[in-house]
């Protein structure tokens, strides 16, 4: 499952990009460091549309949130 980080629109756009995420399927947990957008097989096509819907910019790709060494 591809993760990615990215840096959130301006406020007044991030309840439209969480509701255009679960719109799209597509699960997110909001960080102080961003959105981790967890993408399932198919979904990329789908994520394209709403990181340019909302021109998001990807800090990271695959961060490693889930390190525990």
């Amino acid at each position: 499952m591809p993760t990615y980080l990215a840096q959130p629109p301006p406020p007044p756009q991030r309840m439209a990009l969480m509701d255009a995420l679960e719109a799209a399927g597509i699960d997110y947990d909001r960080q102080p460091a961003g959105y981790f957008i967890y993408l399932r097989e198919g979904q990329l096509e789908a994520w394209e549309r709403v990181r340019k819907e909302f021109s998001l910019q990807i800090e990271e790709d695959d961060p490693s949130i889930l390190d525990t060494n």
